[in-house]
């Protein structure tokens, strides 16, 4: 599961400029003996820190991910911290100026850290709204999935049915195909890129679409200690419905917009998944569908997926269900996709 994007930012970057700090204070000491000027104290600090800031990355020689730091450093904190230091040693000038280092860098910091997670969140959007803007519809949802071993789908289907009043029945064929994608993660968002082919459930005929998904796994909060851990996948889906025969590569869509935005964004082989899906739900809560995936070579796997909107009696249900699947049955909960589990079964 992808960590806290807060925690992910501080964990990188912050572990960086806290290397850089030593040095900056040291050296800003140090001038403090020669000069009191306040425009080269705020200056000392950024020059001289550039010295400690790749020391992280000595042992394990990442220094990609140390530029990528030091551009961070040199476009924001440098400039936010100068301000800082300067304007602390013009209006507090009888405070300690180790303090004001160390306070000055830790507000740059913390700017930083909060900048860069609400900038990789309206860029989320952005894409959001750039793929609105080419014709893609957006549904939005959680969803909980279990390996299952051994043949008892129909048997959980039933008892979930019974237990959580999910009457509407639906048993349909799906033919997914999954492409190798160049598109950005967005505070821990995987995205997805496939075209899909299901049976409709009650007309005669097939459903094609072509799927942009992005999930984001993370585990269920809860007020107390419970008997099962719940990992939920939050799932954004931009879908757009094809009106033509299932396309077997990009180049088959037949609408230009749809076709030139896929194709920017994918790349190398396709990989097929099929499976039959059966269904029961609530339309207004959640759905439980038990999928039986085909392998080349004759065999099978099953999963369950559990899905749920977003509001707080949805979730809570959903939660509830992830017991009663934990409680009597022999799952595995996971957040691999079919696509990567059928990947891996074939290697």
């Amino acid at each position: 599961m992808p960590g806290n994007p807060f925690w992910e930012v501080l964990r990188v970057f912050g572990r960086d400029e806290l290397a850089a700090l030593l040095s900056s204070t040291v050296a800003t000491l140090g001038v403090s003996f020669f000069s009191r000027n306040p425009l080269i104290l705020s200056l000392t600090g950024p020059v001289v820190e550039k010295v400690g800031f790749f020391l992280p990355y000595l042992k394990n020689r990442n220094f990609y991910q140390g530029f990528s730091s030091l551009l961070k450093d040199l476009a924001v904190h440098d400039p936010l911290y100068t301000v800082l230091m300067y304007w602390g040693l013009t209006s507090y000038p009888n405070v300690p100026i180790w303090l004001l280092v160390i306070g000055s860098f830790a507000i740059a910091v913390l700017l930083v850290w909060i900048g860069e997670v609400t900038y990789r969140e309206v860029s989320y959007q952005l894409q959001i709204f750039r793929l609105h803007l080419r014709g893609f519809n957006r549904v939005s949802y959680l969803e909980a999935r279990f390996y299952i071993r051994g043949s008892q789908g129909r048997q959980i289907l039933n008892n979930l049915s019974r237990r959580f009043g999910l009457k509407r029945k639906s048993r349909a064929a799906y033919q997914d195909l999954y492409f190798q994608n160049t598109l950005k993660i967005y505070n821990g968002r995987t995205p997805i890129v496939r075209f899909r082919k299901r049976g409709k459930e009650i007309q005669k005929g097939d459903l094609q679409s072509v799927q942009i998904v992005y999930t984001r796994a993370g585990e269920a909060s809860r007020k107390k200690p419970q008997q099962f851990n719940y990992y939920l996948t939050r799932k954004d889906k931009l879908y757009y419905q094809l009106k033509q025969a299932m396309p077997k590569k990009v180049s088959e869509i037949k609408n230009e917009k749809i076709r030139s935005t896929i194709k920017a964004i994918t790349r190398g082989p396709s990989h097929p998944v099929k499976f039959w899906r059966e269904v029961v739900r609530n339309p207004k809560t959640i759905l439980v569908s038990v999928d039986e995936v085909k392998i080349p070579g004759g065999r099978k796997f099953t999963v369950v997926e559990i899905k749920s909107h977003l509001d707080k009696r949805s979730r809570q249900m959903l939660v509830a269900a992830m017991q009663e699947l934990m409680f009597r049955y022999e799952v595995i909960q996971i957040t691999h996709s079919k696509s990567s589990l059928t990947a891996l079964d074939k290697s």
